[in-house]
């Protein structure tokens, strides 16, 4: 009896200890790629091996003596998920600075436009972070050095990720930066008024490239008072319950504006 009650505790404690040994971001990645296949109605891509090359890339990566990633490492796999995609390359695409969560909200989420987060490889990684332990567990996915976002194998994928994303660009771009940055770049700020970017226009309409600049569009807006109702800029009314009613009425009249152009100001 005793032999058998240990025998039994034996197989408990060793089924938990595989479980917390579990690779939680190998489980994220691969139920992504299923989940994209099903939803996009793909047949022809194997989501274990999706990972496995991708990972394959990562331990690559543990046993060489550099510190710093090149993003080329990536670029074969990039190209290769992009391809699994099976969708036309199309306009519209946005490039964004130092407004993920917005962007991230309103392409990925919402599902109004298209970003990086929206394509095949873009959606498999996206919020993921391959240096937190607590998501890889024993596995080791950095350098000789550490695992850092910087310059590790994180921003290397996605400096990767981007250059195929600029490649299949076409059509109408859209590049949308933060002004309001408190580490910019560059620190002469400049909003769509300013002589740099009317130069900017100048010389991009020179070459039959249409261009226009807006400060502060107005979607973005709607989206940023629909994640902080109460921010002073989202005041409409005197009263909560007003203010609640006049946002609502103004965030249906954006899917007018977005059809018959019409002019809405936000007050």
């Amino acid at each position: 009896m005793n032999i058998m009650l240990s025998f039994i505790l034996l197989n408990i404690i060793i089924t938990a200890a595989v479980q917390c040994q579990r690779n939680f971001f190998a489980d994220i990645v691969i139920s992504r790629c299923i989940l994209w296949t099903v939803t996009h109605n793909i047949t022809n891509v194997n989501c274990v091996d999706v990972w496995s090359s991708f990972e394959k890339i990562l331990l690559s990566i543990s046993n060489q003596s550099e510190c710093i990633v090149k993003s080329h490492l990536f670029d074969n796999f990039v190209h290769k998920t992009f391809e699994m995609q099976q969708q036309p390359n199309q306009s519209g695409q946005y490039f964004h600075s130092q407004v993920t969560n917005v962007i991230r909200g309103m392409c990925k989420r919402l599902g109004v436009c298209r970003s990086l987060e929206t394509t095949f490889p873009g959606y498999l990684f996206d919020e993921l972070d391959w240096c937190n332990n607590s998501l890889i567990d024993s596995s080791h996915y950095g350098t000789v050095c550490k695992c850092d976002y910087y310059n590790g194998v994180i921003n290397a994928f996605w400096k990767s990720a981007s250059a195929e994303y600029a490649r299949r660009a076409s059509g109408t771009i859209f590049v949308v930066l933060n002004g309001s940055a408190k580490l910019p770049f560059n620190e002469n700020r400049h909003t769509c008024e300013s002589i740099n970017l009317l130069r900017l226009s100048s010389k991009v309409k020179s070459s039959n490239i249409s261009f226009s600049c807006i400060n502060d569009p107005l979607e973005f807006k709607h989206y940023q008072c629909i994640q902080n109702p109460f921010n002073k800029q989202c005041r409409f009314a005197s009263s909560a319950n007003s203010n609640r009613f006049k946002t609502l009425l103004l965030l249906s009249s954006l899917f007018i504006c977005s059809i018959t152009n019409s002019f809405c100001r936000l007050n």
